[in-house]
């Protein structure tokens, strides 16, 4: 069945289900009707360096440059009655001078009914989030959310049939889901398929226990594990593990001369098995301050040798847009280094660490990516305010390191941001 077929058809089945239960209902509960806007904008400063950068300063009539400002509103609507919960969202946005965009997105719709037995069956279109950690998280096998946003944004689920049972002490979960590829997501060119997933949870003593299988149409067998342990009021130790059968991993087909007329081909290539680790901890203090600390290790990122490569060309391509060759087509060549910038994590190995402090309604917050193969850094310091039903977000996101490494291939150098979300 095609993702689309299976998309209609789950959702034909969250409508037509609670006809059935209406029936047995004899109570009618009132729909409850929450929602949110949020106002966005970044302003930033454009790097000097970087493919994009490159591009734009031999030929801006082919690789424009980065907008120096963006604004985003987006609006949310939630609606819960009689086992129904659907979420929209309406998203404006606008870059510097450009026209702006507006669109809307089904974020959910589905039908969750609990049996007698304990069971809950959902239909539709749900985000589920399975894993344990913060900045990564390899077992979100369904949701796969990108990570370390600046501001929390309504999340998006996708269509599934799922079936969890509740003990006293475990929990499980089986769901059919389709998965397809999309910009919000960690992975955005991920490949569409269609998969059965499974998760299997225990809680011991202080322990908090998690399996993980999964079989897809694209990726075959998947397996997984993750724990959470509370060592005392203070300090909690977790970690993730996952392992697939087939994995996509960005391969490129650089010519090995400057290749201006054709363009070098970077695409994702189902590989041999891969496997993601990721360990972690959290400690807090009584007076609210909190430290989390991730390590991970992601095959499924580009390896060294590519971005070896991919570094290689650009080298090319500046020795060839001075030697003649026509400086239109060697933009355009950058431009499509600059793709390969886009395709999700950047490198295999990565350290993250955050750190906050709750005080009467304020959080500021400090954290930093450090990806030791190119010491390149990403450094956020933000300031938050929440009350009642606003919430303000507020900080800057610096981009550091050698001038090779690839936080400094990017095209923003650094960005500024503020965040306002209105609940009603």
């Amino acid at each position: 069945m095609s993702g689309g077929a299976l998309h209609a058809l789950l959702l034909a089945l969250a409508f037509a289900l609670p006809l059935s239960a209406a029936a047995q209902d004899a109570a009618s509960v009132a729909p409850a009707l929450t929602g949110q806007a949020l106002f966005y904008g970044e302003a930033r400063q454009r790097a000097s360096g970087g493919p994009l950068a490159q591009g734009h300063r031999l030929a801006p009539e082919v690789i424009g440059a980065v907008a120096s400002s963006t604004g985003q509103i987006d609006a949310s609507l939630r609606l819960k009655w009689r086992g129904i919960e659907a979420a929209a969202s309406a998203l404006g946005s606008q870059d510097g001078g450009a026209a702006g965009r507006a669109r809307l997105r089904l974020d959910e719709l589905f039908y969750a009914r609990d049996s007698a037995s304990g069971l809950r069956l959902s239909v539709g279109q749900r985000v589920v989030s399975w894993d344990v950690g913060y900045a990564f998280r390899p077992n979100d096998l369904i949701q796969d959310e990108a990570r370390r946003a600046l501001v929390t944004r309504t999340l998006q689920g996708r269509p599934l049939l799922m079936l969890e049972g509740y003990g006293a002490d475990t929990a499980w979960a089986v769901a059919a889901a389709h998965y397809s590829s999309r910009v919000q997501d960690e992975h955005p060119h991920a490949p569409s398929e269609t998969l059965l997933a499974a998760r299997l949870y225990r809680h011991a003593g202080a322990a908090d226990l998690y399996g993980f299988a999964a079989i897809g149409t694209r990726s075959r067998a998947t397996v997984g594990a993750a724990f959470s342990w509370v060592l005392d009021d203070a300090m909690e130790l977790h970690g993730s593990w996952r392992w697939r059968q087939r994995a996509k991993v960005m391969t490129a087909s650089v010519p090995g001369t400057p290749a201006v007329a054709e363009a070098p081909l970077y695409a994702d290539v189902w590989q041999r098995p891969a496997h993601q680790i990721m360990l972690g901890g959290t400690w807090s203090s009584a007076s609210r301050l909190s430290l989390i600390v991730e390590g991970w290790y992601d095959a499924t990122a580009p390896s060294n040798r590519f971005w070896s490569q991919w570094a290689g060309h650009n080298a090319a391509l500046a020795a060839a847009g001075t030697q003649g060759a026509p400086l239109p087509a060697v933009a355009g060549n950058y431009g499509w280094q600059a793709e390969a910038l886009s395709y999700g994590p950047l490198r295999r190995t990565n350290l993250y660490v955050r750190l906050s402090w709750q005080h009467e309604g304020w959080e500021p917050t400090l954290d930093a990516l450090y990806m030791p193969a190119d010491g390149g850094l990403v450094i956020t310091a933000g300031l938050a305010w929440s009350g009642e039903r606003i919430k303000l977000n507020s900080g800057i996101r610096l981009f550091r390191g050698p001038s090779a490494s690839l936080a400094r291939q990017l095209p923003i150098h650094a960005l500024a941001y503020v965040g306002l979300s209105v609940a009603f």
